[in-house]
């Protein structure tokens, strides 16, 4: 995933996708990311 300019590469670990680096959950990041850019709280689940 990439966004701005930092970018992430997730491993599955059996339950979840998990940032190889920081690990931050895939989700978690998608929904930190985009509400980032929008200037609101978005949730997906």
């Amino acid at each position: 995933m990439a966004a701005g300019a930092s970018a992430w590469h997730f491993d599955f670990d059996g339950e979840a996708w998990i940032a190889a680096k920081s690990g931050d959950e895939l989700w978690a990041m998608v929904e930190k990311c985009t509400g980032e850019k929008l200037g609101r709280a978005v949730t997906l689940r």
